[in-house]
């Protein structure tokens, strides 16, 4: 009884189906702000070849990035810091960085696309 107790605490959860996975990582990489204000902004400025070629390269190549880290995140079982040190040991600095980076960006997009109430 002890060790299915035990088992229960260090179960992670899932989604229950892979469309709120999909939906979950995409607001989450993207943000609502780049949904609504980008497409906005590029067109009312001219912009629409470089809208229609950013489309293409993050259905691409952001894929294929959501995909492999996906993948590693499975296979490892840990989260950003540790699973790429899971993989191959010399590759913590990565882990270190896709846990920095997302930190570093994050008062930027706040700043931007927050508005100011003075």
């Amino acid at each position: 009884m002890a060790e299915s107790q035990h088992h229960k605490k260090h179960q992670r959860s899932t989604f229950s189906g892979s469309i709120g996975f999909v939906l979950a990582a995409a607001g989450s990489a993207v943000g609502l702000g780049n949904i609504w204000r980008f497409p906005y902004l590029a067109a009312k400025n001219g912009g629409g070849i470089f809208l229609v070629i950013y489309i293409i390269l993050a259905l691409t190549f952001g894929f294929a990035l959501l995909l492999t880290e996906v993948a590693i995140g499975r296979k490892t079982a840990q989260g950003p810091l540790t699973a790429y040190a899971r993989l191959k040991e010399s590759w913590g600095g990565l882990g270190v960085l896709a846990t920095i980076i997302p930190a570093i960006i994050l008062p930027y997009s706040r700043k931007r696309f927050t508005k100011r109430t003075n």
